[in-house]
C-alpha cells in the first residue's frame, strides 16, 4: 500500500511538471496554481495568476542586477549600429511605466517588433533589441496582453536557441551566449529557457571564431573588442544568478585576458587605439564592473598602473608588468617605453595588407591611421602577395623590437624594423626592400599624421621636427638621406600639408630607409647630425645594397645603426667586426659601442 501510495504520487508530480502552457512545458519552479489554471479553459484566469507571480516572485529583475542609472545594453555599442535609436528602444523598454501607460501602446509595439523579427537579419542592431525586450519581459506582463506577451517571449526563446553559425561572431555572443543566459534567468518556470543552459555552453565553446588562445580578437576585428568585453560582463553578472553556472572553469581566466587587452589598447583619454578622433571613451561602469568580477591580480595591477598614471611602474622593487606586448596571432603590438602617461607608445595592426600604425606622447597623437608603402622596380608597380608577418620580436628594459616582412609581387620583400629604446627615448623606423637582381628601386613611405600635427622641414638640413598644436614634440632625421640640402641626395622628406613622406631611390638589388625619431625634450634644442658610414668587407668597401652603417649624433649621445642587405659575412664599421643583420647600439664614453638590440642572420 504505501509503495503504490509513492509512486501515485510521483507520477502525479511528474504530469504536473510535465504539464504544458502557452510556453510550452513547465519546470519545477512553475506554481502549481499556475500550471493548473492553463490546464483548463480558463486562461483569462491562468494569466492573470501568471502576472500576479512574476510581480510578487523574489528573483531579483535584471535591471537590479547592474548600478547605475544607465543600461548596461549601451555600455559599448557594437559596430554599426544607430546609437540614437538602439538608446531610444532600450530605454523605452526599460522603464515602460514612464515610456506609456498604455497597456495598447506596448502591446502594439510589441506585435509590430514580432512581425518583424521574423525577416530581421541577425545583426548586431537586432540582438541588442532582443535583449532589451528579454530583460523587460517580467514587468512588461503588467502593460501587453497575454497573447502578445507569449509571443514575445516563445520568439525570443526561439532565437535563443537557434543554430548559429551564419551570424557574425560578435552577434552569435549576443544571441546564443548572452540572450539564452539571460531567459534561464528571467523565467526558469519554464523548461524550454531552463535548457538554453546547454546552448550558452556550447557558444562559450564556439567563442574561438571571435577570440585567439590569448583571449584576443583578431587585429581586423579590433572595433569589436569593446562590445564583446561589455556582452561578457553582463553575462557573467547574470550568468551568478543562475543556480548552476554556464562559464567552464577556464573562462574566468580568459575573461581576465580579454578586460587586460581592453585596458592595454586604450588612449590616455580612455578611447581605443586606432579608432577615430570622435570615438567615445570607454564606460567606466563597464570597466568598474568588470575589474569586480576579475579574479586576476596582475589584471587589477595594469588597472592601478593605468588609473594613477603609471605611479610607481619605475621601481626597481616592485613586480610590474610589461607595457608592452605583441599578439602574433592577432596581428597587434603595443611598443611602450613605460606606464606613465606621458611616454612614448608606438601601436601596430600588421593583421592586415595594410600597415595601422599610431604614435603617440600621453595624449598628443603625432600619427595614426594605414602607413602606406609603395615601390617601383624599374618603373613598374609591385603589388603585395599577402599580409604582414613577424619575423621577429623582442622586448627588455632597453628596448622594444618588432620586425615585419611583406612579400611582394617580383620577388620583392620589404622587412619593416620597428624599435623603440625605453631609455633612450627614440624610434628607428626603417624599411628593408630586398630583391634578387640589380634593378631601379623607388621607395615610398608615408605616415598618417594626425590632426594637430605639423612637420616643420629645417631649411639647411634635412632633417624635421613634428609639432603638435605648435609645440615641438619630436624630431625626425633622414638617415639615408645627405644631411645637407645643399649636397646631393638620393630621396626627400616632407609633409606639404599632408602625411610625412619619405621618398628615395637606388641602383641595385636592395634599399634600405631608416627614419630615426627623437622624443627626449632635453635633445630638442641640442645640434644634431649623421653620417652615412663605410662599410668593409675583405678590405673592400661594399655598395650599399649589401650593407649600409649610419651614425648619429645628437647633443653628446651617438648611436650606431648597421643593416646588412646581403648575404652574411664579416663586416666592418668603425672598426667594429659585424656578422648581425641588424645592429643598433650607443657609443659609450669609450668610444666602444653597447648594443641596444642585434639580430643575428
Amino acid at each position: 500500500m504505501a509503495t503504490t501510495s509513492t509512486s501515485a504520487k510521483q507520477s502525479r508530480k511528474n504530469r504536473a511538471s510535465l504539464a504544458s502552457g502557452p510556453g510550452g512545458p513547465w519546470s519545477g519552479q512553475a506554481p502549481r496554481r499556475v500550471r493548473q489554471a492553463y490546464e483548463g479553459d480558463a486562461n483569462e484566469q491562468g494569466w492573470a495568476l501568471w502576472c500576479r507571480h512574476l510581480a510578487r516572485r523574489k528573483l531579483r529583475p535584471i535591471s537590479k542586477l547592474f548600478q547605475g542609472r544607465q543600461s548596461p545594453l549601451v555600455w559599448a555599442l557594437p559596430p554599426g549600429v544607430d546609437a540614437e535609436q538602439a538608446e531610444r528602444v532600450i530605454e523605452l523598454l526599460r522603464r515602460p511605466r514612464l515610456a506609456d501607460r498604455r497597456t495598447a501602446g506596448l502591446d502594439n509595439a510589441a506585435l509590430c517588433w514580432l512581425s518583424r523579427a521574423d525577416v530581421a537579419e541577425p545583426d548586431a542592431g537586432f540582438a541588442l533589441e532582443c535583449l532589451a525586450w528579454c530583460a523587460a519581459l517580467p514587468s512588461l506582463a503588467e502593460y501587453t496582453g497575454e497573447r502578445a506577451w507569449w509571443q514575445l517571449a516563445n520568439r525570443l526563446v526561439a532565437i535563443a536557441a537557434a543554430e548559429s553559425g551564419r551570424e557574425d561572431p560578435l552577434v552569435a555572443q549576443l544571441l546564443h551566449g548572452e540572450l539564452p543566459t539571460m531567459l534561464a534567468c528571467q523565467l526558469p518556470e519554464l523548461a524550454a529557457c531552463r535548457a538554453l543552459a546547454a546552448v550558452s555552453r556550447r557558444t562559450l565553446e564556439e567563442s574561438t571564431r571571435l577570440l585567439d588562445d590569448e583571449a584576443m580578437v583578431h587585429g581586423s576585428r579590433l572595433d569589436a573588442l569593446r562590445p564583446l568585453l561589455a556582452c561578457w560582463t553582463r553575462w557573467r553578472v547574470i550568468d551568478q544568478e543562475l543556480d548552476a553556472s554556464v562559464w567552464s572553469d577556464a573562462t574566468p581566466r580568459r575573461y581576465a585576458r580579454l578586460v587586460e587587452h581592453v585596458l592595454r589598447l586604450s588612449r590616455p583619454d580612455r578611447t581605443q587605439l586606432f579608432s577615430p578622433p570622435e570615438a567615445p571613451p570607454w564606460n567606466r561602469r563597464l570597466v568598474k564592473t568588470a575589474l569586480r568580477l576579475v579574479d586576476s591580480a596582475k589584471t587589477r595591477r595594469i588597472a592601478r598602473l593605468i588609473a594613477s598614471g603609471g605611479k610607481g611602474s619605475r621601481n626597481p622593487r616592485r613586480r610590474v608588468p610589461s607595457p608592452s606586448f605583441d599578439i602574433e596571432s592577432a596581428g597587434i603590438a603595443v611598443l611602450s617605453c613605460d606606464w606613465r602617461r606621458r611616454s612614448p607608445r608606438l601601436a601596430v595592426n600588421y593583421s592586415g595588407p595594410q600597415l595601422v600604425m599610431e604614435l603617440s606622447l600621453g595624449r598628443e597623437c603625432l600619427w595614426t591611421g594605414p602607413a602606406e608603402i609603395q615601390v617601383r622596380i624599374d618603373g613598374w608597380p609591385v603589388v603585395p602577395r599577402q599580409g604582414w608577418e613577424q619575423v621577429c620580436w623582442e622586448s627588455d628594459r632597453d628596448v622594444d623590437y618588432l620586425e615585419l616582412e611583406l612579400r611582394l609581387s617580383e620577388d620583392i620583400s620589404i622587412q619593416r624594423h620597428l624599435a623603440l629604446a625605453r631609455e633612450a627615448g627614440f624610434l628607428l623606423l626603417a624599411d628593408a626592400v630586398l630583391g634578387v637582381c640589380p634593378r631601379k628601386i623607388e621607395y615610398r613611405a608615408r605616415l598618417p599624421l594626425a590632426d594637430g600635427t605639423t612637420f616643420r622641414a629645417e631649411r639647411e638640413t634635412r632633417e624635421g621636427t613634428l609639432a603638435v598644436r605648435g609645440r615641438p614634440r619630436a624630431r625626425v632625421l633622414p638617415l639615408a638621406l645627405s644631411e645637407w640640402r645643399s649636397g646631393p641626395s638620393c630621396g626627400t622628406l616632407g609633409a606639404a600639408g599632408g602625411p610625412l613622406e619619405l621618398a628615395q631611390e637606388a641602383a641595385g638589388q636592395c634599399l634600405f630607409a631608416p627614419l630615426f625619431i627623437d622624443f627626449d625634450s632635453r635633445r630638442l634644442v641640442r645640434q644634431a647630425t649623421w653620417r652615412q658610414l663605410t662599410v668593409g668587407e675583405d678590405r673592400q668597401v661594399v655598395s650599399r645594397d649589401v650593407a649600409v652603417g649610419y651614425r648619429v649624433q645628437i647633443g653628446k649621445s651617438q648611436w650606431l645603426v648597421y643593416r646588412s642587405l646581403a648575404e652574411p659575412g664579416v663586416r666592418t664599421v668603425l672598426g667594429k667586426n659585424l656578422m648581425h643583420e641588424f645592429l643598433l647600439g650607443r657609443f659609450g664614453s669609450n668610444g666602444k659601442v653597447k648594443t641596444i638590440v642585434e639580430i643575428e642572420s
